[in-house]
């Protein structure tokens, strides 16, 4: 016997595993070995903190999770996703990174923990 509720059921598994599919294959990969040593700042999330960040255009962040609980790095004013970035869920030592490209003030929030929010200022070189 044909059940709607079924398919729907079936249809929201599907979306739900496609869901980290389509986020990796959309973070960019960067790679750290090409770049000048000068545009590279390191960021450690720690005690659940952000930290405000100022660089050049051009640089890339990396962002590190210190803590025992998983979080995000996501670009926007919590609880709003720009779009611009956003990493997975971040265990504890995993890694995310992004170059800003663009002069600019940049926002970013955790998704796990919405109070978990900070800048990074992107200034001409």
């Amino acid at each position: 016997m044909y059940r709607p509720l079924d398919i729907r059921w079936a249809v929201s598994i599907l979306i739900w595993l496609l869901i980290p599919v389509v986020m990796i294959a959309c973070q960019r990969a960067v790679s750290i070995d090409d770049q000048d040593p000068n545009l590279i700042t390191e960021s450690e999330i720690e005690d659940f903190v952000f930290q405000d960040i100022s660089v050049p255009v051009g640089a890339t962040v990396i962002w590190t999770n210190m803590d025992q609980k998983a979080h995000t790095v996501t670009s926007g004013l919590a609880p709003n996703v720009s779009g611009l970035w956003g990493s997975l869920f971040l265990e504890e030592s995993d890694k995310f990174s992004y170059t800003f490209t663009q002069v600019g003030e940049f926002h970013y929030w955790c998704r796990v923990h919405p109070f978990m929010t900070a800048v990074v200022n992107v200034q001409p070189q």
